[in-house]
């Protein structure tokens, strides 16, 4: 089964460089998403050459960092 599933890795001009759970990079262009993204984004293939952003999925990840990162630096 193919990986549907994507973080955006960077944003390098129009492409986004794009990684799976398996640390595969592909590169898209822009266009090839429907929604405005950002680096760390989830999208989801939903298409050929079609994706969306999953943002209750993004927004649990960035949840799930930001509580990793707390008291990192403080003593």
């Amino acid at each position: 089964m193919k990986e549907s599933h994507f973080i955006v890795d960077r944003i390098e001009g129009r492409s986004l460089v794009l990684q799976n759970r398996n640390a595969e990079i592909i590169i898209i262009d822009k266009t090839n998403v429907e929604d405005e993204v950002s680096e760390g984004d989830i999208l989801v293939k939903i298409s050929k050459n079609r994706y969306i952003v999953n943002r209750e999925e993004t927004d649990k990840r960035k949840t799930k960092i930001d509580n990793l990162m707390k008291g990192m630096w403080e003593d």
